[in-house]
This record gives structure tokens, sequence and C-alpha cells, in this order.
């Protein structure tokens, strides 16, 4: 071999060197500076393993000089040889004790060159499961590299053989790719394989009770959710895409929890929330009116109407039922009972009042378990005309 060879021999193990542990921080000045720009043509000289004894045998005083300038860049080179320092100065320096032929191929760039790694992945749990082959001769190792929600990717891990797990956190996307490499150089990188996790479990909920449940809560994985399911006493009662949810059950207390959940899964369940839905409150009607249609002198000198119904709002949703009650000269009267509580009117078809000019006050009354709630009366006073109703 040739001395610019050599000199490019030397010259490209120092710039290996340099590139594998220049961030530790250490430089090393080349006793050579001769151009090492195609990895192919470092040992071109060299058909046969043997061939190199002499140029190995020849770089004593280079790594010499290595361990005198950084013993960290030696012993990671040695590491990577599966040697130690000292036995890797000895095998490359002692005539009596020719270099390993597997330590000479990690010398060489990896073979062949523009081979393809393939990478596969699973995702069982919480738990990636990669593997790929190795298509070189001469690999070290492997470098694996991770991206997180379309991230930079970055050295996961290094491994020797052609397998790796790594632990996966719900709510992220991941991207991998992997790429042999040895002292000289490293290889293309694999394909790509993506992975997309199950969401994170939905955090900070809050509830306030009332005539309703009303729900919010924080999502720690914006992009990686299709909606949440709502849990009632462990039972779900609805699912949002939204970060908020009204539940209007019954009466009574209650336990809410939240889950996210996309195609790959259902996250974990948020904090529990305990919930008061009250009953609604008992009040008397309201807005009550009157509105009726010809009325008429009977031959008992009352009045009567063809038509005439009551209307009210009724406040009252948890009432039995619904009165009407009406007050005259003559007492207290019931007019009707057992109306239906969801109600809102009564129509009283022919309907009759008292002598004319005599008022009438009517009352709406909510029947309560507890008692009677009445509405505000009013005052209905046939005109002696018969032309007319006075409502007041």
């Amino acid at each position: 071999m040739g001395s610019n060879s050599l000199n490019t021999a030397l010259s490209g193990i120092v710039t290996t060197c340099n590139s594998l542990n220049s961030a530790i921080g250490y430089g090393i000045t080349p006793l050579v500076v001769a151009p090492f720009s195609n990895g192919d043509q470092l040992f071109a000289d060299a058909p046969n393993a043997n061939s190199l004894n002499p140029v190995l045998n020849q770089i004593t005083g280079f790594l010499n000089q290595l361990v005198a300038y950084s013993q960290p860049d030696i012993t990671n080179v040695a590491n990577q040889l599966g040697l130690t320092p000292a036995q890797l100065n000895n095998n490359f320096s002692n005539p009596n004790n020719p270099p390993n032929p597997n330590n000479q191929q990690k010398l060489l760039p990896l073979n062949p060159s523009g081979a393809t790694i393939t990478l596969a992945g699973s995702l069982d749990g919480t738990t990636i499961n990669l593997s790929w082959n190795n298509p070189y001769t001469n690999a070290t190792g492997f470098n694996i590299y991770r991206s997180v929600n379309s991230g930079s990717y970055t050295l996961l891990s290094t491994q020797t053989g052609a397998t790796c797990s790594a632990i996966v956190t719900d709510g992220n996307n991941y991207a991998y790719k992997v790429a042999a490499y040895n002292l000289i150089n490293q290889s293309g990188y694999s394909n790509i394989v993506t992975e997309e996790t199950r969401p994170a479990a939905p955090t900070y909920l809050i509830g306030s009770g009332g005539s309703s449940v009303s729900l919010s809560w924080t999502n720690p994985s914006p992009n990686n959710q299709t909606g949440f399911h709502i849990y009632r006493n462990g039972s779900i009662v609805g699912s949002t895409s939204n970060t908020y949810y009204t539940d209007s059950p019954s009466p009574g207390n209650y336990l809410y929890k939240v889950t996210a959940y996309n195609q790959y899964g259902e996250s974990g369940v948020s904090n529990t929330v305990n919930e008061t839905v009250l009953p609604p409150p008992e009040e008397a009607p309201s807005n009550v009116s009157f509105t009726y249609t010809n009325p008429r002198q009977t031959s008992d000198n009352q009045v009567n109407v063809d038509n005439g119904t009551f209307h009210w709002q009724n406040n009252g949703l948890t009432a039995n039922s619904i009165s009407i009650t009406l007050h005259n000269q003559n007492g207290d009267f019931t007019l009707a009972s057992n109306i239906n509580p969801t109600q809102t009117s009564d129509n009283r078809g022919e309907f009759g009042f008292t002598n004319f000019n005599t008022p009438a006050a009517y009352k709406i009354n909510a029947i309560y378990n507890n008692g009677t709630l009445s509405s505000d009366p009013i005052t209905i006073t046939p005109n002696g005309g018969f032309t007319d109703i006075v409502i007041t």
C-alpha cells in the first residue's frame, strides 16, 4: 500500500474517531491531513485481509498519539471492537499477533454499500416492539431513532441485535427509524414505522349540581382523541367531542367520570366528582288568564258562555294535580279538580257565572304532598248587557 493510501487510511480513522467522540469535548490533532471523502477507498489497495496487516501494524504511532491526546476516544473505539484499549493497541502494533479479521471488517465501510434495512413495529399496550433485518456483513450495531408528535428525531437506543422495545405514553404519536453503524460510517435510514397510542385520560374534571349537572374537564392530548365518554355511577350516559357536558337525571346523588377514546382504544378514567341533582321547587301557578265566547243570560238570571278556558303557567313540576276554585258572595267552590299537573289550560265548555254584575274570583291551585299553593286570583265580572265580561 502506498504512502498516499496509508495517509488516507490514517486520516479516515482519525476523522472517524473525531465524529464518534465529538460530544465528549476532546479534540484530536490528525497526524496526516489527506482527504477522506470516500470510505470505499479506505483500503482500496488491500484485496484481502492479510494485506491489511502492514497498514495496521504501521499505525502504532498514531494509536499512541491518540491515547496521549484523549484516552476516552481510544476507549470508545476499543469498546466498539470488543477490546480493551491495551488489546486494541497490541492488536494493531504487534507483528507477531495479526489483527482479528472480524475487527478488520469493522474498520471497513458498511458492506454491501446501499443495502436496505426493513423496519417493522407493533404496539402491545404501552410497549412498542421493533424488529428489522441486518443486511450488512460488518455492522457493529444499530441506532434506533424516535420522533414524538412530529418532532425532531432523537437517538432512542443503540442495539447490537435486530430488535428493540420501548415504553410509549398514552396521548402521543410516535415515529421510528433505524440505521446500522460501524467505526467507519452509518448506513442510510430504514423505512419509518409510525404508532399512535390511545388517548391520555382527561384531567381536572369538575362538576356543578342543581336542577342538572354541568361537567367540564381538560384534554391533555387534543390531537389524539376522537371524543369522550361520560360515566354516571359506572355506566356510560353520553358521549361528546367537546370538553363539557350537561346531564339531567332525576333528583339524587351521582358519581361522574370521563374517558377519552380513539380508534386505538379508550383511555383511563379521569378523577371522580360527586354531584347532586335537586328536585324542582314547589311553586304556585302564575300568569292566570281567561278566554270566552258568546256570553248570554239564562232563565235563572245567570250568565253563561259557550266556551270558557282558563290558562296558566305551570311552575310546580312535582305537583300531584291541579284544581280550579272560585270565590263569590256565596262562598268557596271547586270548579275543577284532579287536572293533570303538566297541563297549562282547562276548557270548561259551556261555562256558567253568577248573576250579572256579580264578580267571582278564580284561583289555579297546585296540589303537593305537603299542601296546596294557589295562584293570585283572577276576578271575572259579567256586565249587565251580557255583551262583555270584565276580567281583572
